[in-house]
């Protein structure tokens, strides 16, 4: 389509009387013409790239967290493309994503958190048996992110615990509003942006 209607000038221009009056054949004008245009395309065509700062991103946080103890950054990573969010109920265990202050994100964490899993006996039945540990290392994932707005202290992070016997359903951020307030769930875990940010400073030195 492009080209179609370069052609459709390029012939309209030939019957042009003043073209012959140039002292340039209608046939090496029209070549010269055509070759200007496919040159010119491909630096049209670049400028429509996406910047660095349009890309879309996310990040993963991983943190260690420890009973009694204030979460710890392990290490966080910027990746490119689209994040999907774990909506479906994985765990007994959220996690929030605070932005500014205002809640930017939740999802369930894909391990069990502070929960241990085993089996009692290799012998017997094998039924499962749950206990718990005194710390774990877990990874978040935020979407729409850049480690720059970690660094600047904008993002901390809660980890919630949903209270046993309580049906488990997707979560979002009102479904968890909702859990909080009628004392579903509660807080296990909580780091701010500053900690955050203090965090990854130490981890780059």
């Amino acid at each position: 389509m492009f080209y179609d209607s370069r052609l459709m000038i390029v012939f309209s221009l030939l019957l042009w009387p003043g073209i012959f009056e140039m002292g340039l054949r209608p046939v090496d004008w029209a070549i010269r013409t055509l070759v200007s245009f496919s040159v010119c395309e491909p630096q049209q065509r670049s400028g429509a790239k996406q910047t660095d700062s349009e890309r879309e991103t996310y990040v993963n946080v991983t943190l260690r967290l420890r009973t009694g103890e204030k979460p710890e950054i392990v290490r966080t990573t910027q990746v490119e493309g689209k994040l999907i969010v774990r909506e479906a109920p994985s765990s007994k265990f959220v996690y929030e994503v605070v932005k500014d202050n205002t809640s930017y994100a939740v999802g369930f964490l894909p391990q069990g958190g502070f929960e241990l899993r085993g089996f009692s006996d290799r012998t017997s039945s094998r039924e499962e048996k749950k206990s718990e540990t005194s710390s774990t290392t877990v990874t978040l994932a935020i979407p729409n992110m850049r480690l720059e707005t970690l660094r600047n202290g904008q993002v901390g992070f809660r980890i919630y615990e949903i209270r046993s016997g309580v049906e488990l359903e997707p979560i979002s951020k009102d479904a968890l509003k909702r859990l909080v307030s009628n004392k579903s769930a509660f807080i296990r875990s909580e780091i701010t942006g500053s900690a955050v940010a203090n965090g990854m400073r130490e981890k780059s030195r």
